[in-house]
Order: C-alpha cells, then sequence, then structure tokens
C-alpha cells in the first residue's frame, strides 16, 4: 500500500509538473509594462498591434504587457516618431505619410499605382523595403525600428456616382490622399 501511495504520489508530482510547465512562459524574462502610442479608437489599422499584444502577454506568461494608448492619448499622431526618440514611451504606430521629412526614405511605400495585387505581394514589398540599409539608418534616427507593418492596402479611391474614367472626369471631384498618390492627383490636376 505504501508503495503503490509512493508511486501515486510520484505520479501526481509529475503531472502537476507537466501542467504547471505547459503553463509556463515561453519566453521567459523580466516584468516589462510598454506604453505604445496609437491614434484614434480601436479599428482595422490596430488590429496588429492589439493582436501583438495579446500575444506577448500570453508568451511571456504575463510578464511582458503592452498597454495600448488610443486617441493621442501619448502624443499625437505627426509626433510618434519625437515620442520615440525621447524615449516618452517604448512602441508607437506611425503613418509614414504623415511627416515625409521625418522618414523620405520610407516613402517610396507611397508612391502611386504600385502593382501590389495581392496581400503577399504587399507583404513581400514592404518587408524588403523596411530591410532595407537606408530605412533602418532613417528610422535609427527616431530610435525606432519596423517591427511590424499593418498591411493596409495603397488607398484607392471610392465614391459615389459615375466612375471617373478619363482625366477630364476627374475635374471638380474633392479627392482626399496622402503621400505619393496625393502629389500624383495634384500633379493631374
Amino acid at each position: 500500500m505504501k508503495r503503490m501511495s509512493g508511486t501515486g504520489l510520484a505520479l501526481l508530482a509529475v503531472l502537476a509538473l507537466a501542467v504547471s510547465m505547459s503553463r509556463a512562459a515561453e519566453v521567459p524574462g523580466p516584468k516589462l509594462t510598454w506604453d505604445v502610442s496609437l491614434w484614434g479608437k480601436e479599428r482595422a489599422f490596430t488590429a496588429g498591434v492589439e493582436r501583438l499584444a495579446q500575444l506577448i502577454a500570453q508568451k511571456t506568461d504575463g510578464n511582458w504587457i503592452m498597454v495600448l494608448h488610443y486617441g493621442e492619448a501619448l502624443s499625437k499622431a505627426r509626433e510618434n516618431l519625437d515620442g520615440l526618440a525621447v524615449d516618452a514611451f517604448q512602441a508607437a504606430m506611425f503613418c509614414n505619410f504623415y511627416h515625409p521629412r521625418k522618414n523620405p526614405a520610407l516613402m517610396a511605400l507611397t508612391m502611386p499605382f504600385l502593382p501590389l495585387r495581392s496581400w503577399e505581394e504587399n507583404r513581400k514589398a514592404r518587408d524588403a523595403v523596411y530591410a532595407h540599409p537606408a530605412i533602418r539608418k532613417e528610422l535609427a534616427r527616431w530610435n525606432a525600428m519596423t517591427y511590424v507593418s499593418s498591411y493596409l492596402p495603397q488607398y484607392e479611391f471610392l465614391g459615389r456616382g459615375k466612375a471617373p474614367l478619363t482625366l477630364d472626369d476627374w475635374k471638380g471631384l474633392t479627392v482626399r490622399a496622402g503621400g505619393g498618390l496625393g502629389r500624383a492627383m495634384k500633379v493631374l490636376g
């Protein structure tokens, strides 16, 4: 009976260890809290960083927490690179065409009419641009690095009424477009 109890206890101890190990952090480390500067509210644009925050907390068993600050609570949208530069927060999303002089090389991604016809083409193009030494050097000036893109598609035109098919069809229409697409539309009149 004593031998059976010892075996049972040993088995129980092994099971308890296995259960505790399955819950242990996949990535051990110290307790960290990162403030992340965002603008606006939760939306498709922020879905990636929201999921990233969940995964980081999960994989570190809660040791690394990313606190998402919406609505420009930490910084204005056009000042997120500045905030990273002075260590006001640890992470931020930014839109490259909000401040083209801060990241001129990165503006390559805003060129109009890029032929990125699929999710995979978009991802490959962005990954190649982000890996380029000029981009890394440019972002290093702001104490920044790219981790992940929101992989938003190029801004396309939406509207009501008859679709403009010729340059003359665009006359009198109002267009909101940033970056290279905005400059192209200005050139087109």
